[in-house]
């Protein structure tokens, strides 16, 4: 449940945090903008993150059986 809700976190703060720095539309990085980077490389390592996490913690109390 734990990284559900940090999924969920991640999915509504980050259009939250374009919203409050509106400047990210206009800063570029090799001719992307910011907002446009974020969007990619945020959220999907974030969640292979979060899915190895969750991974381990419930298989955990099989190790330890």
């Amino acid at each position: 449940m734990v990284a559900v809700g940090w999924l969920f976190a991640l999915v509504l703060l980050l259009p939250l945090g374009f919203e409050v720095w509106p400047q990210l539309d206009s800063m570029r990085v090799w001719g992307i903008p910011v907002s446009w980077l974020a969007v990619v490389v945020v959220p999907f390592p974030a969640m292979v993150f979060l899915a190895v996490w969750q991974l381990r913690r419930a298989e955990r109390p099989e190790d330890e059986a």
